[in-house]
């Protein structure tokens, strides 16, 4: 994409607000258990739901749970800009500045600003109902934002 037409598509966008993005982060979480349980439980048995009052996780069971959720959201992010709750609200993630594909510098910084923006209490989440351009803590920090998809794209 040509920076004139990135520029063209970020005037043209309708950002995306909060309701939708819950919708659209519940769908991502079931997939992402769809994908994440089976081989868990595999490795870890019953456990991995609670079960058992006296199980610490070790360090795979911590670093699988992590990573692996990251990766699936990350490699989405990478091929689609979307994930697919928000693909089903028909929407991608842009450079706000640009309009274009975001780089795996802010891919990795929004993934990571989901941390921080859930901290405390979750208000870096909330902030996307009270932005005038609904962006949570997580796409100020990698310069993101949610927009609709554009016909065609």
């Amino acid at each position: 994409m040509n920076l004139s037409s990135g520029l063209k598509r970020l005037a043209e966008a309708e950002t995306i607000g909060f309701w939708p993005r819950v919708y659209a982060a519940v769908v991502d979480g079931i997939f992402t258990m769809v994908i994440f349980l089976p081989p868990m439980y595999m490795l870890y048995g019953p456990v991995i739901f609670g079960t058992d009052p006296d199980h610490r996780p070790g360090t795979l069971y911590t670093v699988l749970s992590i990573v692996v959720p990251a990766v699936i959201v990350i490699a989405f992010w990478l091929k689609i800009a979307s994930t697919p709750g928000k693909l089903l609200i028909r929407s991608e993630i842009i450079d706000a500045d640009t309009g274009d594909m975001p780089t795996g510098k802010q891919w990795l910084l929004r993934y990571l600003g989901y941390y921080v923006a859930t901290m405390p209490f979750a208000v870096g989440l909330l902030w996307v109902l009270w932005d005038e351009k609904h962006q949570g803590w997580h796409d100020k920090m990698a310069n993101t934002l949610v927009v609709r998809k554009s016909p065609g794209g």
